[in-house]
C-alpha cells in the first residue's frame, strides 16, 4: 500500500501548513543572472527616479531650506535650527566637556541658555542623552554646531551604506541607503538613529562570521540601551556566545570611560533628564506612552500599555529566535520591529532602527520571495516619509509605529 505523499498534499492545497503560512512568490533576485526584459528595465529606471528624488529631497534641503549658521530660511520649515534635537545634544555635551556637572548640565535651562547664547536661537531645548554618546562624540565637540551636525550626518551615513555593504552588493546597498529615509529623519529632526541602525545592522549580520566584530559593534548599540540589550538578547538566545561575550566586554570598557570621565551621577542625571521630558512634553515623543499622555491619559497608565505592547511585540520576537527552523535575517527583522515599542522615549528619528528590520527582510526575500501583502509593506516603507504628513494627522500616531507592527506581523508570518 502507497503511503500518502506529503508534498502531493501540500500541492493540492489541503495542507494546513501551507494554507496558514501562504505561498512565496519568486525570489526578487534571478539566480540564472538572465538578461532583464522590458518591463523590469522599466521598473528598474522608475526604482531610480525615486531613489534620485529622495536623495535629492534629503540633502539639497540642506542648502535651499538653511543657511550656513543652520537656521532656517523660511517661516515654513518648523525646525529652529537644523537637526533640532540634535543642537540639544551639542549643547549638553560641550556643557559636561566645559565642566559643568551632570546635575547641571541635564537642565533644560542650562541647555536652553547655552543654545541661545553660543548658537543664537531661542527657545526651550533639551536633552536626556547618556554619557556614553556624550563620551564618542568627544573628538568632534571642538566644532562650530553646523560643523558638528554635517559631519555628524556624513558618518553616520558611511556607516549606514556599510553596514548595508555588509549584507548586499555594492549596487543593492547603494540603493537602499539612498532609498530608506533614514538620512532624511537625522537630517530635519537630528538623533542618533542613523547610527544605531548602522551598528545594529553590523551586529546582527556579522554575528556568525565574525561573532568578535560583530560584539564591537553590539556594544556600539549601547548609545540606545534598548538596542544593546536587544542584540545582546539575541546572541544568547541563539548561542553565539562569541559574540555575547565581545559585545559585554566592550560594553563595560565604554561604561567605565563614560565614568571615569563624567561620573557615575551622570547616569542618574540622563535617567531623571529622560522622565521630565516625558512628563513635560509628551507631544513631543513617537512612542507609545508619549503619543497617549499627549491624548490625556495619565503617566502611570500610558506607561502600562507601552509595556504590554512591548510585551507582545518582544514575545513574538522571542518565538522566532528561539525557533531553529526561522531564517536568522527573519529572526532580526522581527526584533528590530519590536524594539520600536519598547522606549518610552521614543522621538520619531529613532525609528530609523525599523529599516534595519526591513532590510532583513529584504534580504530574506531576495532568497525566498515575497509573501502575499509584503510588497505594499515595502513600497509603504521607502514612501514612508511622504506618507508621514498625509497617515500621522488622521490617526494621531507616526507612519513609522504602524510600519514597525507590520514588520512584526510580516517576519512572524515568515518564520517557517
Amino acid at each position: 500500500m502507497m503511503k500518502k505523499c506529503g508534498g502531493c498534499a501540500r500541492l493540492s492545497g489541503k495542507s494546513e501548513t501551507v494554507e496558514n503560512r501562504g505561498t512565496f512568490a519568486r525570489p526578487l533576485s534571478s539566480a540564472g543572472g538572465e538578461e532583464m526584459d522590458t518591463e523590469k528595465r522599466i521598473w528598474h529606471y522608475l526604482f531610480l527616479i525615486v531613489i534620485a528624488l529622495t536623495t535629492g529631497y534629503t540633502f539639497l534641503l540642506r542648502s535651499a531650506g538653511y543657511d550656513e549658521s543652520g537656521k532656517p530660511k523660511t517661516a515654513e520649515i518648523p525646525m529652529r535650527i537644523i537637526g533640532e534635537n540634535m543642537a540639544g545634544d551639542y549643547a549638553l555635551f560641550r556643557l559636561m566637556e566645559e565642566g559643568t556637572k551632570p546635575q547641571e548640565a541635564y537642565r533644560r535651562e542650562n541647555i536652553s541658555a547655552f543654545v541661545a547664547d553660543r548658537m543664537k536661537v531661542d527657545g526651550r531645548f533639551v536633552s536626556f542623552a547618556d554619557p556614553v554618546k556624550a563620551f564618542l562624540a568627544v573628538p568632534f565637540l571642538t566644532l562650530p554646531y553646523t560643523a558638528f551636525f554635517d559631519t555628524f550626518l556624513l558618518w553616520g551615513m558611511f556607516a549606514f551604506g556599510a553596514a548595508l555593504y555588509a549584507m548586499f552588493p555594492l549596487r543593492q546597498s547603494l540603493l537602499l541607503m539612498f532609498a530608506f529615509p533614514v538620512a532624511f529623519l537625522s537630517f530635519t529632526l537630528g538623533g542618533w538613529g542613523v547610527f544605531v541602525t548602522a551598528f545594529a545592522l553590523l551586529a546582527l549580520a556579522l554575528a556568525d562570521e565574525f561573532p568578535k566584530r560583530a560584539g564591537m559593534f553590539c556594544a556600539l548599540c549601547l548609545m540606545e540601551p534598548i538596542v544593546f540589550a536587544g542584540v545582546l538578547a539575541a546572541y544568547v538566545l541563539r548561542k553565539q556566545k562569541k559574540a555575547a561575550v565581545s559585545a559585554v566586554c566592550c560594553a563595560a570598557f565604554l561604561t567605565l570611560c563614560a565614568l571615569a570621565r563624567y561620573g557615575a551621577g551622570a547616569f542618574g542625571a540622563a535617567f531623571g533628564a529622560a522622565v521630565r521630558a516625558l512628563t513635560e512634553r509628551p507631544c513631543s515623543f513617537s512612542s507609545v506612552a508619549g503619543i497617549l499622555m499627549c491624548g490625556g491619559m495619565s503617566v502611570g497608565l500610558a506607561v502600562a500599555v507601552q509595556t504590554v505592547v512591548a510585551a507582545g511585540a518582544l514575545f513574538a520576537a522571542y518565538r522566532l529566535l528561539v525557533n531553529g527552523k526561522c531564517a536568522p535575517a527573519v529572526q532580526d527583522a522581527c526584533l528590530c520591529g519590536a524594539l520600536c515599542f519598547v522606549s518610552p522615549f521614543f522621538y520619531l528619528s529613532d525609528y530609523a532602527l525599523l529599516y534595519a528590520g526591513i532590510a532583513f527582510l529584504i534580504k530574506d526575500s531576495l532568497r525566498r520571495g515575497l509573501l502575499k501583502g509584503d510588497g505594499w509593506m515595502l513600497a509603504a516603507a521607502f514612501a514612508s516619509i511622504y506618507l508621514e504628513g498625509i497617515v500621522a494627522p488622521r490617526i494621531g500616531a507616526p507612519f513609522q509605529m504602524i510600519l514597525a507592527a507590520w514588520l512584526v506581523f510580516a517576519a512572524f508570518r515568515r518564520r517557517f
